[in-house]
């Protein structure tokens, strides 16, 4: 019995390094870019290390400058 309740909480514990792993992979790759809402079904993709900035409409993808997304 505690042969199996030991394999378990070994078993529990990598699936929750994993899952912090992973998480901290996503955040990492995904926290470079913030997406904002446009309104019209438009939205803004902001690099936040270079500052460009692209309108997502549909499947066009625009690159503008802030200036213009300020307006």
């Amino acid at each position: 019995m505690s042969k199996i309740f030991d394999v378990s909480i070994k078993t529990l514990l990598l699936i929750i390094i994993l899952l912090l792993i992973i998480n901290a992979t996503i955040f990492l790759l995904g926290g470079i870019w913030t997406i904002t809402g446009a309104g019209e079904g438009a939205a803004y993709k902001v690099n936040r290390i270079t500052g460009e900035v692209y309108l997502l409409y549909g499947k066009k993808v625009i690159k503008i400058s802030e200036k213009q997304r300020d307006k």
